[in-house]
């Protein structure tokens, strides 16, 4: 990523698998980081010797620092399905903002990534809606018997 992929308030990414370009507003929180950043050459994230770093020592750093806080069961690829899934219940399950975002072609594929992320969560759901018919349920019961 150069500097130029990186406005004051919007990151450009070309998704590398799709090619799929994807516009992304930048956050309080990361403009913060970002502006600590030197903006100057083609290049934005420098490693020691200040060449760009690799996607594979990205990833790296990202799973090293997952390691380092505790959750190294996950991997930058569940991260990126987990913001996904945040993006998706942010905008009220808005399909179209959320692809907007993860640069996903096919609604068909993000909503498998979704569902993927959210199986736990999704399950819960299920069962405290059939837990809440069987109250119900019961209630009922109980008032007749009354």
């Amino acid at each position: 990523m150069s500097p130029v992929d990186v406005s004051d308030t919007h990151i450009a990414v070309t998704q590398r698998k799709t090619g799929t370009k994807v516009v992304i507003k930048i956050m309080r929180q990361l403009r913060e980081v970002l502006t600590e950043l030197p903006r100057s050459g083609d290049i934005l994230f420098r490693n020691k010797r200040g060449t760009a770093y690799t996607s594979k020592t990205i990833y790296r750093c990202v799973k090293g620092r997952l390691v380092e806080i505790g959750a190294g069961q996950y991997t930058a690829h569940g991260l990126r399905a987990s913001a996904a899934c945040r993006v998706f219940e942010a905008t009220g399950g808005d399909i179209g903002k959320t692809m907007s975002i993860t640069g996903h072609q096919r609604e068909r594929t993000l909503r498998t990534y979704i569902q993927d992320a959210n199986r736990e969560r999704l399950g819960d759901e299920a069962i405290d809606a059939v837990q809440i018919m069987l109250d119900r349920q019961e209630a009922v019961r109980a008032a007749r018997a009354a």
